[in-house]
């Protein structure tokens, strides 16, 4: 029961901080609002999984470009997600070798 109300709280905490979000109309000056919040979560697949689909390779590691470059948002990345795209990046390096 402890795991559902920390999950909900959870849920009810990102939502509010994505509420607290504002666009360039808003009040107040840029450095006072809160930035965009983005979650990456990714199933983990093989380097081989990848390797055979080469437009899920490239997707992903499209992906995975924007969630570690982006500055303008909060990014959170799950080991998974991270673990994914090296999985992709090893992919992309074996099938330009071939």
């Amino acid at each position: 029961m402890k795991k559902i109300y920390l999950c909900l709280l959870m849920c009810f905490a990102i939502a509010h901080a994505q509420s607290g979000y504002c666009s360039s109309n808003c009040m107040g000056r840029p450095g006072e609002r809160l930035a965009p919040m983005e979650f990456h979560f990714d199933f983990v697949h093989s380097v081989d999984h990848f390797l055979k689909y080469p437009k899920v390779r490239l997707r992903t590691l499209m992906h995975c470009h924007e969630a570690f470059t982006s500055r303008a948002r909060v990014n959170t990345i799950t080991s998974s997600f991270y673990k994914n795209c090296e999985n992709a990046l090893q992919a992309q390096r074996v099938a330009e070798t071939q």
